[in-house]
Parts: structure tokens; sequence; C-alpha cells
């Protein structure tokens, strides 16, 4: 805002570690918590308070699905497992996972389950600045526009505007799911995944999909049974109908991530927090094995991209796998047939390192294994005890964090606040 403060009133930093909502709202009205992040049980008491701050974030949420072909298989082959009853292969299925990819309407599932939160769309968010010097965003340049119309197979040409065309999307289509289960379905039975045995026209087995979860709250919970509720809804009138299940696992605390690495649990809500400032740079977390979380069943190195080009006022026709293109993307020099190309920052004009990441972006999507479901964001109420010096946030400097926040109150004076109120507990 043009004006000079001075920093750091903040003396100390206590953090505590307080899993469940309820206890930290409890906490939080007992004026012992500096912020409290709504939840949707929150949202009609507390959405329209003063003290209430909307903070946008950079990772995108998305669905992981296991397509870990061998895991499964092996899974199947324990003796524990009923393949009569459940199956786990039809998920590696494109058809399947094309129909679970439109089963979701993104803005009624981030209403329901966290509406601090919004739909999410493409593997990139929203926040992701590629100009921070004109806080120029990814997710409103033409080339990341058509990735999404590509993706969810949006007709432009239908439209008066390419933006419009972007705002059509919602991530869901029943009909176009229910035709892809049915595909899904008929796929399945010929590879011998289910069966039919009384030519009904319905699956046997139940597709049973584990929800990996670190420890189980009430926000996995929340989430499961909404995934439920609305796969149910989309599959009536399938083969599968009846038959496509989410269950939570048992906890894997810290181990969670390598369980869906290994594909030894089947889906969760996964993401990524990036460089606000560097879109370009999570291109690695796609082709990086030491990153990828569907490393044990996607290799970019086998897997091609021909992408015609502007480099510096010439039109190329250029090809190479995903991981070579991530590369040359973030600077490094890769050869392409027998030249070498770096399309790093300052490298080439960022129109066409935007028409990279864009062409990127939809050929991971086309993958299938990241679904894209929540874009993150923050309703976060502050307490009565401080201030922020700057309400609007910025891209760049937020609202200028713990060195700029100010206080109203000294820790005794706050305390003897807090006591004077009913019952010693704040108004919000």
């Amino acid at each position: 805002d043009g004006k000079t403060y001075s920093m750091y009133m903040t003396t100390a930093i206590d953090t505590q570690v307080v899993g469940e909502p309820s206890t930290r709202l409890l906490m939080f009205l007992k004026g012992q918590l500096m912020t409290y992040g709504l939840q949707a049980e929150d949202m009609a008491t507390y959405r329209s308070s003063k003290y209430v701050h909307a903070t946008p974030s950079e990772t995108i949420f998305f669905m992981i699905l296991n397509g870990n072909k061998a895991a499964i298989e092996e899974r199947e082959a324990n003796a524990g497992f009923d393949t009569s009853k459940y199956d786990l292969q039809t998920l590696t299925l494109t058809s399947f996972r094309k129909a679970v990819a439109v089963t979701y309407d993104k803005e009624l599932f981030a209403s329901t389950i966290s509406p601090s939160r919004s739909g999410g769309y493409g593997l990139i968010g929203t926040a992701y600045l590629y100009d921070p010097e004109t806080g120029a965003r990814y997710r409103d340049t033409d080339q990341a526009k058509k990735a999404l119309c590509d993706f969810y197979s949006v007709d432009v040409s239908k439209f008066a505007s390419l933006d419009e065309a972007v705002d059509s999307i919602t991530g869901y289509d029943p009909e176009a799911a229910k035709a892809l289960y049915k595909e899904a379905f008929d796929e399945a039975l010929a590879a011998g995944y289910i069966t039919d045995t009384d030519n009904d026209g319905k699956c046997d087995q139940t597709i049973e999909i584990e929800y990996c979860a670190s420890t189980v709250t009430s926000f996995i919970e929340k989430t499961v049974d909404y995934l439920n509720e609305k796969m149910a809804e989309v599959i009536a009138g399938t083969p599968f109908e009846g038959k496509i299940t989410f269950k939570v696992s048992a906890p894997y605390g810290n181990d969670w991530s390598e369980k869906i690495k290994k594909g030894l649990s089947d889906t969760v809500l996964g993401g990524w927090s990036g460089s606000a400032f560097d879109p370009f740079s999570l291109t690695d977390l796609y082709v990086n094995p030491s990153y990828q979380y569907d490393a044990g069943w996607f290799d970019a190195t086998t897997v091609e991209m021909e992408l015609t080009l502007n480099i510096n006022g010439e039109q190329k026709t250029l090809k190479n796998n995903l991981k070579n293109w991530s590369d040359a993307l973030n600077g490094a020099y890769v050869t392409f047939g027998d030249t070498e190309y770096n399309f790093g920052a300052d490298q080439v004009d960022v129109q066409t390192r935007l028409d990279i990441l864009a062409a990127f972006e939809t050929k991971v999507l086309g993958t299938y294994d990241y679904l894209p479901m929540l874009q993150d964001g923050s309703l976060a109420l502050l307490t009565q005890q401080a201030y922020y010096v700057v309400e609007e946030y910025n891209p760049v400097m937020g609202r200028g964090g713990i060195a700029y926040l100010k206080y109203n109150y000294d820790d005794a004076a706050w305390e003897q606040f807090v006591a004077s109120q009913p019952d010693g507990q704040l108004s919000y």
C-alpha cells in the first residue's frame, strides 16, 4: 500500500497440533489460538464475520487413482482377497478412469466438504503467476484455458468466447459417465477382470476403492461419504449399479504416500505446493520418480509429445519424451532431433514456454492418474488480539505475515479481556 510499518511485535511462537476442528474452534473462542480455519459446519455462523479472511493457495488437490497393475494383481492373488466378490483390476482401465473423471461436480464437491476451497480443474492452480512483475496468472492465459477445454472435451466453437467455454466446465457429465462405465464393464468382462454369471448385464463383483488415510478424521469420513453418494447416483442404471464403493483405509500414518506410490492403496486427495511465481517448475513433479505419486506405473521417459512452436520467430515441430520436455522447460539443454534447445526463463519468449506448459498439462491430465478436484484456499478467523496491517491479500506479500502482525492486547491484557467475556468465551 506504499506505507512503511514497523516489524515484529511478535516475540514468540507456540505451535500446537490439534487434530479435530471442533476442539480448535473451542480453543479459538477461548482465546488460545490465533486463527481458526472455517469448516463446512461453521459457514452459516462465521462466513460474514468481520474477522474472517479469505486466502488463496497454490495447491490443487487431485484424486490420485491407482494404476499399478502389478501391485493390484498381487493384492488380488492374496489368499484373503475373494475375486468372486471384489475386483480392483477394472480401476486400471482408461475408460473407467475417464468415467470417474466426469462423475463429480467440482464446485458442489468443494461447497459440500470444504467450502473455503473451490472446484479444481487443472493440474496447475489459479494462484500461479507466470509473470510476477505484472501479476499475470497462468490460468488466465489462452493456452491454459484451451488445455482445460481439450481435457474436458468442450467444443469451443459452440461458445461466444474461450472464456465462456471454460466457464461452462463443471467436471460433471453424468450421461458421458454412464456411457464410459458401460464401456469399462464390457472391457473388464472381456479381460476377465469381472464376471456376469447370470448374464443380466450387471457386474458380479464390487469395485472397492480404498481411500488412503494417514489418520481417520471427520473430513476424510465426509469426503468418502460424498464420493459414495454421488457415485451411487451416477452409476444407477449402469452395469456397475451398487457395485462401486469407496472405503476408508486403516490409519497409515506417515506411510500413506508410500502406500499410494506402491499401489497398495487406491486413491487419496493429494497435491503439491510449488513456487507461486514459477508454474513451469511444477512439471518436474509429474516426471521425476522422486516426486511422482504414479512412478510405479507411469514412466515419463516413454511418453512422447510433439509440438509445433514459435521459437524466436521461427516455426519448429519438435518431438521428445515428457521428461526431456520438462527438463528443457526448466533450463536444461536437451537434444531434440539433432539440435539442442533450452526453453528456460529468458531463453525463449514466454508465450513459447506457456505453449509447452499447457501441452504438458493436457498430456498428464490424459493419463487420468490425477483427477483435479479442489482448488486450495482458506477462510479463517483472526483473533481479536491481533490485526493485519493490510486487509487485502497480495500474491507476493500475503498480508505481511508474522513480521507485520500487530496486536491490540499483550498477553496479560488478552487473558484479562477473555476472562471478562461471558463464560470466558469470545464472540466472532
